[in-house]
Order: C-alpha cells, then sequence, then structure tokens
C-alpha cells in the first residue's frame, strides 16, 4: 500500500472558500423568502427538494457536522474527513465524483464492446414550457427517445425481437443556462437478438428519427392534456419544426475512453469543480477508522462501508443497458470493481 505522505492521494477542500457556498449562505433564505411573488410564475413552484439540497451543500465537508477519522496503515499519518451531501448539480464536488463514477460505470460495467453513437433529442421552445410545470413529463421524454431509437432499428433490421441498449441522460438546460429541457443518449450502432447476437446498424440519415421522435413528443402531451390536435397541426405546417435528433458522435467498439467521457457528458451539471477530483484509480492511501459525532443524513453507516453504485435520479439505462429484458444477452455477467477511493 502506498504510504499517504508521499502518494498525496487525498486533498482535503475547504466549502466554505467556495464562491458558491458563500452566496447560498448569504442569499438564499431571501431568495426563497420572495420566490413565490418574483419567480413563481415564471419559473414555477418552489420545490422542497431545493432546499433540502442546498441545506446539504452548506454541511458537505464541514468537519462541524461530522468526521471520519482516516490513518494510514505504513505511516500512521491521520487526517479528518468531513461527509459529503451526496447532492446532485448543486453541490459540484459530490456530483462531479457521482459523474466520474457513472462514467467508469458505464463504459466498463454497462456497454458491450460494439459501435456506439451520441443521439441529442430536442423539443421546440413552444413545447418546453409544459416541461418546467409538469417535471414528471422528463421520464416520459426520456422515454419516448427509447422507443424512437427501438421502432426504427427494429424498421431498418427487420426484425420485430431485436433490442438496441441505450443510456438516456436529461437535461433541462442549455448552454445559455436557459430552460431547455432535452436527452443525450448513449446507442448502441445496432440491436441485440434474443440469443445475445448484435446485429449492425445499416447506414440510416438522421430523419427518420426526427419524424417519429416529433410524432411520440406531441402524442405524450396529447395524452397529458397539455396541447390540443389544433397546435399540432399548427406545429406540423411550420417550415422548421424545432424537432432534431443530432447522431454524429460515433464510438469504435472497445473505445472504453470515449464510452466514459460521453457517459460524463451526460450528466453534465451547471457547476464544475475548480481543481481535479481528490481521488483516482487504484489503491486507497488511508483506511477508515473511527467517526466524528455526527454525520450527515444520508451519509450511510459509520465507520468502513462498501461503496454502492453510483446514482444519478437523471440518468435512465434503457433496452439491453438495463439489463430487465429476458432476452439480455449479459446475464450473469460479472461485474468489475468501480473505483477505490477514499469518500471526502
Amino acid at each position: 500500500m502506498v504510504c499517504a505522505a508521499s502518494a498525496r492521494f487525498y486533498r482535503p477542500r475547504r466549502p466554505r472558500d467556495s464562491p458558491v457556498h458563500q452566496v447560498l449562505a448569504e442569499h438564499f433564505d431571501a431568495f426563497e423568502r420572495v420566490y413565490p411573488e418574483r419567480y413563481q410564475r415564471r419559473y414555477g413552484a418552489f420545490r422542497p427538494a431545493i432546499r433540502k439540497a442546498v441545506d446539504a451543500f452548506l454541511a458537505c465537508g464541514d468537519l462541524h457536522q461530522g468526521f471520519a477519522r482516516i490513518r494510514c496503515p505504513d505511516c500512521q499519518h491521520e487526517l479528518f474527513v468531513g461527509f459529503s451531501c451526496r447532492k446532485r448539480c448543486v453541490c459540484p464536488s459530490c456530483h462531479q465524483k457521482r459523474a466520474i463514477l457513472m462514467g467508469m460505470h458505464i463504459a466498463e460495467d454497462v456497454c458491450e464492446a460494439v459501435p456506439h453513437r451520441q443521439f441529442v433529442f430536442t423539443i421546440p421552445k413552444r413545447l418546453r414550457l409544459f416541461f418546467r410545470y409538469d417535471r414528471t413529463l422528463l421520464g416520459t421524454l426520456a422515454r419516448a427517445a427509447w422507443e424512437t431509437v427501438r421502432d426504427i432499428y427494429r424498421a431498418v433490421l427487420g426484425r420485430d425481437d431485436v433490442v438496441p441498449g441505450v443510456v438516456a441522460g436529461i437535461q433541462t438546460f442549455g448552454e445559455l443556462i436557459h430552460w431547455h429541457p432535452h436527452i443525450h443518449a448513449l446507442v448502441t450502432e445496432g440491436a441485440f437478438a434474443p440469443d445475445g447476437t448484435f446485429l449492425p446498424l445499416p447506414k440510416v440519415a438522421a430523419e427518420p428519427f426526427r419524424r417519429l421522435w416529433q410524432h411520440r413528443v406531441f402524442r405524450l402531451l396529447l395524452d397529458a392534456g397539455w396541447i390540443d390536435q389544433d397546435v399540432v397541426e399548427n406545429m406540423r405546417s411550420w417550415p422548421h419544426s424545432g424537432f432534431s435528433v443530432d447522431r454524429s458522435v460515433y464510438l469504435e467498439a472497445g473505445d472504453t475512453a470515449g464510452l466514459e467521457r460521453l457517459a460524463q457528458y451526460i450528466t453534465l451539471t451547471l457547476q464544475r469543480q475548480p481543481r481535479g477530483p481528490a481521488y483516482g484509480r487504484g489503491e486507497p492511501a488511508f483506511q477508515v477508522g473511527e467517526v466524528g459525532p455526527a454525520p450527515l443524513p444520508g451519509a450511510g453507516p459509520r465507520g468502513s462501508r462498501r461503496r454502492r453504485e453510483p446514482e444519478l435520479p437523471g440518468v435512465r439505462a434503457l433496452g439491453l443497458h438495463c439489463g430487465a429484458d429476458a432476452a439480455h444477452p449479459r446475464q450473469g455477467r460479472a461485474s468489475r470493481p468501480l473505483l477505490r477511493l477514499v469518500l471526502q
């Protein structure tokens, strides 16, 4: 085992020095008070999950809120590691950690060594507002993207029993940090037969995907009661519909590094860490010893524990990649260890 003093495996962070932490600590209470009057009409109701996430972030990494005592078994060097909030998006440290673990998990444990493409499904501005006021539609949007890929693949391959693999990430913002719900998906460039045989997809234009995607989005909004048939007919008459399916990014079979990068990208958050992660591949430089006074809510049991698979609520594994299909050719495949790291 590498000695901690020389490896410098863990670099403690100072959460209270973060500009994000300072802004939220000083102004978030006032923002919450004025939100119903000044922002609710435009941005929707203030969700309780936002308050919980911010409170957890303000306590994340703070030794006053509890810590683990870590000791190197070789040199006996010790340090305290504050508990993490494990919240996504609002906490750049915890989200970055989850994104890296998720990228490794998808690339090494989920995806087969076959060609993949990145799909980006977008919708017109006129329809985006409905997803702001009804967040349950976002999950349905991911399902519509999956069904679009599945149906086109089956039609092109001429078989109704094949299943492609899809990992979809739901994103709700654009590059201008405006409300822009869309789907990023990592998709196999082909489908699997019930016996596990991979059937490569012939060259297909993007237009069939766009047309079916448009149809499915209209259908889900009609079923939800947000639009009527007049709106659909009006938008179908537009010269540029606003619907788009981009599939220009292609990855060769076995490109694990590319899969990992794309998997991290589909879990993109508005905030980024100002430094590299405080962990890496390899053996941990410390062992967990005793635990301090008060772990954060949801921090898990005290003392040493096994790392769970990463979870990001905005990510959906569908088709072959979800592992739930009866004809899944990867049943019983041993899962490789993801990453051993010092939890912070």
